[in-house]
């Protein structure tokens, strides 16, 4: 009541000061006799006050039904919605389990991306097993896959800056060129050797072909012509082996013919150098160091390869494939928990919000309705405090009126006639149910655990029909102790209580021109009170 309630100042404000224009007026009408004796009802002047006090009840309760639709508007918007809660969330979850239903067709167990790479580990797994129940070993691999690959690179760039300096002296006018034959050379050398120590390691199995157990000698072998693959195993062997060292040789020649350039002599010693005859003692001692440096690196990778390689190729291969098969049904599986914990994540954020927003609309909700009920109480307070300042106004006037009369005052006054007037425009601006009494509907969201309860307790008069002068709608929550039943009315702003009027008609006039019952105390007829002096 923003607008009306500069007006209400005039009636919250009101103290027995305020009646002296009406005592005046009750003065001067008393002295000459208005209202009339046989008037059966108000004065101009009273219903002047009673005008008064209807218009400020019309400009208020226009304010109010104002606020109280806009108030209603917001708390029906947002029971609405709480209503639709439910429905919301259980579509939230509905299409969390769609798309989890979607995503375990396409990519579940029983899907073509899972089943494929999970039967090929379960064939690679059961294989496995009976190939290590036959060997009854584990797999003899001391040097893993990646490590394995990373350390024979480091290898084969170790061998460029040796074999670089000798390459260029063949190759001065190209220097690209002699780069790139210096490396081809270092990973040529660094694969024979991992070549030979797998041939080394695994040299049973190719000549396994070769023992024979006969029928009547269990337990015992013997030896039978080579076959082809003998054969080529041996060849290969002898050929990888002297490619190395002749790859090895060469590139001692050509760095010892680097070393003896002029200005390349790392000591002193013969100038030059002769096939057979070989260098000075300072060139020697220098190329045999590189030498020994090749040589250090190509068994290093011989090791590595013979630690890297099970004697046993088809067991060493069946648990790589094994291995890979067992890492690609993993990724499968990490890519579908991770795709099904992100729809779950999104799920229960979109229904944390939906609960965040539920909690608001509750709250603003129960603001709302309380909202109600204090305009509801303010209204009827207000109306009462009106209604009061008007009935002290008029019984003031009448008072005055009466004091000073020459003639018997008129039938009416007094309270009975205040009080239908003050009934009559209670009637007329609270008329209408103030408040709306449908429930609440705190069922609407199973979320809230403490759920306000809507009580309705009998009203003032002791009816129990849902308007507002019969009921006080009671808010509570469960424990709390119930609100009274009724709201009392606040006491007058002042202390003046007019006295109630006599209807018996007066005694005869004395010598002054007053009544008998008027008292000594009454001025004479003609003179002005003491309070207009």
């Amino acid at each position: 009541m923003t607008t009306y309630s500069n007006r209400l100042t005039f009636y919250e404000t009101f103290t027995d000061r305020d009646l002296l224009h009406d005592q005046r007026q009750g003065y001067e009408d008393g002295r000459q006799n208005r209202p009339d004796y046989a008037d059966r009802d108000f004065s101009p002047y009273e219903w002047s006050l009673v005008k008064r006090a209807d218009t400020d009840l019309s400009d208020l309760m226009q304010e109010y039904h104002a606020n109280r639709a806009r108030l209603e508007q917001e708390r029906d918007t947002r029971q609405r919605w709480l209503l639709s809660y439910s429905s919301r969330r259980q579509n939230l979850m509905n299409d969390r389990k769609s798309r989890l239903d979607r995503l375990n067709i396409n990519e579940g167990a029983d899907s073509k991306t899972h089943s494929h790479p999970g039967n090929v580990f379960k064939g690679l797994d059961a294989e496995l097993k009976v190939r290590s129940a036959n060997i009854k070993r584990p797999l003899r691999n001391y040097v893993g896959t990646w490590t394995y690959r990373l350390l024979f690179f480091i290898l084969a760039m170790a061998e460029f800056p040796i074999n670089l300096p000798a390459v260029e002296t063949v190759f001065q006018e190209a220097p690209v060129l002699a780069g790139f034959i210096a490396l081809v050379l270092g990973f040529l050398l660094i694969f024979f050797a991992h070549t030979l120590g797998r041939f080394a390691r695994q040299y049973r199995s190719y000549l396994e072909s070769d023992r024979v157990t006969p029928e009547n000698a269990i337990g015992k072998k013997r030896w039978r012509w080579p076959t082809a693959g003998t054969i080529i195993f041996f060849i290969a062997t002898f050929l990888l082996l002297a490619m190395s060292v002749g790859i090895i040789y060469y590139v001692y020649e050509l760095r010892m013919t680097y070393l003896s350039t002029p200005g390349n002599q790392l000591t002193g010693g013969a100038q030059g150098y002769s096939p057979g005859a070989g260098y000075g003692g300072g060139y020697n001692s220098s190329g045999y160091f590189f030498l020994f440096i090749n040589m250090a690196i190509y068994l290093t990778g011989l090791t590595i390869s013979w630690l890297h390689h099970d004697p046993d190729p088809d067991y060493q291969k069946l648990s790589d494939e094994h291995k890979k098969a067992r890492l690609a049904l993993e990724e499968v599986e990490s890519d579908y928990a991770a795709k099904a914990l992100a729809i779950q994540a999104e799920s229960d954020a979109d229904i944390g919000s939906l609960a965040r927003e539920a909690e608001t609309m509750d709250s603003e909700a129960r603001n709302a309705a309380v909202a109600l009920e204090n305009l509801n109480t303010k209204r009827r307070s207000t109306v009462e405090l009106i209604l009061s300042v008007m009935g002290w106004r008029i019984l003031a006037y009448q008072t005055a009126n009466a004091e000073t009369r020459s003639k018997r005052a008129p039938l009416y006054f007094g309270g009975g006639r205040v009080g239908e007037a003050q009934e009559a425009l209670r009637e007329k601006h609270l008329k209408d149910p103030a408040i709306t009494t449908h429930p609440l509907h705190w069922m609407a969201y199973p979320f809230c655990e403490d759920k306000p309860q809507a009580t309705a307790s009998p009203g003032i008069n002791g009816s129990h029909n849902y308007n507002y002068h019969d009921v006080v709608l009671e808010v509570k929550r469960p424990g709390e102790p119930p609100a009274p039943s009724a709201t009392p009315m606040p006491p007058p702003p002042f202390s003046m209580h007019p006295p109630p009027f006599s209807t018996r008609p007066p005694g005869p006039f004395d010598a002054t021109g007053r009544t008998a019952e008027q008292g000594a105390t009454e001025p004479p007829k003609g003179d002005k009170p003491a309070d207009e002096t």
